[in-house]
């Protein structure tokens, strides 16, 4: 009661105090409005828990352990043109062999490799990163997305192509370096000599 007192009385501004002081100027409890003060009471009390059984539920979220890649590659072709095709459907499937839907707007989804990867575009920073969310066929039910960045810079033969892979179950982490090798570098280079 004590503390739902000091409630009612901290959420009363000089206008509405009059009304609990008697003839003489003193405080008269009988005038307390106190289904007012018990509404106040009760919707603090709820606030509390609510908040506190939000706390424990975000205590009780478990940690799930991640793998981390990071793996680079100089390609044969100047920087505007490969991170345009990267954002591309049909150069994507070109240069990669794999079927891909993608488009260069950020929030929107893709896909690669006929569907065994998909994620959303985050961010865009032209002609310098690609960041996105990514996940393959072979993420267990219920894991997040990883995350994957898309580096390019200049480079004196062609452009360095740097991918930062974030957020990758274990185990899986050598199989992705793989597969960034095999099936992004070495066929994005057989792709682009032939135009050299």
């Amino acid at each position: 009661m004590r503390a739902w007192l000091f409630l009612y009385f901290q959420n009363m501004n000089e206008d509405n105090l009059d009304k609990h002081l008697d003839n003489q100027g003193e405080f008269n409890i009988e005038k307390l409005d106190f289904s007012k003060l018990m509404e106040q009471g009760l919707k603090n009390s709820v606030a509390e828990e609510v908040e506190e059984e939000a706390t424990e539920e975000e205590a009780e979220e478990p940690v799930i352990p991640t793998e981390t890649l990071k793996v680079m590659d100089v390609i044969p072709v100047n920087i505007e043109r490969v991170y345009k095709n990267w954002l591309n459907s049909e150069k994507h499937s070109a240069f990669t062999g794999g079927k891909a839907r993608i488009k260069p707007v950020e929030e929107s989804d893709f896909s690669a490799w006929d569907t065994y990867i998909v994620g959303e575009i985050l961010e865009l920073d032209y002609a310098k990163r690609i960041y996105t969310t990514w996940r393959s066929d072979d993420f267990p039910p219920g894991h997040p997305n990883s995350k994957c960045e898309v580096l390019f810079e200049e480079h004196p033969r062609g452009t360095l192509i740097t991918i930062n892979h974030t957020g990758i179950p274990m185990g899986q982490k050598e199989d992705y370096m793989e597969g960034w090798v095999d099936n992004y570098f070495a066929p994005m280079k057989e792709y682009y000599n032939r135009f050299k």
